[in-house]
């Protein structure tokens, strides 16, 4: 049996936003894996539903903490962009 063809990128992205409850059982296992695989990636998806509290409650309660967690992940560059300019946020 060949194995199954990789997913693409805007696949693997979407998979990876989406809530764990609305995955069909081998779409979790692949995100699963994909984790095992990528922690950095794994950490990233983290600091994403993160984001995505604050600005849905509209509330700035966790940003402290955000803004330091992800000094050396794949959101580095974003968070510290966020940090210069905090006064507008």
């Amino acid at each position: 049996m060949l194995p199954r063809k990789p997913p693409s990128a805007r696949t693997l992205a979407r998979l990876m936003s989406s809530p764990p409850d609305r995955l069909s059982p081998a779409d979790a296992m692949l995100v699963t894996v994909v984790d095992q695989a990528f922690p950095m990636l794994a950490a990233a998806r983290d600091l994403v539903d993160r984001c995505h509290s604050m600005l849905r409650s509209k509330s700035s309660t966790g940003l402290d903490p955000w803004l330091s967690d992800p000094v050396s992940s794949l959101l580095g560059a974003f968070a510290s962009g966020i940090a210069a300019d905090r006064q507008a946020v």
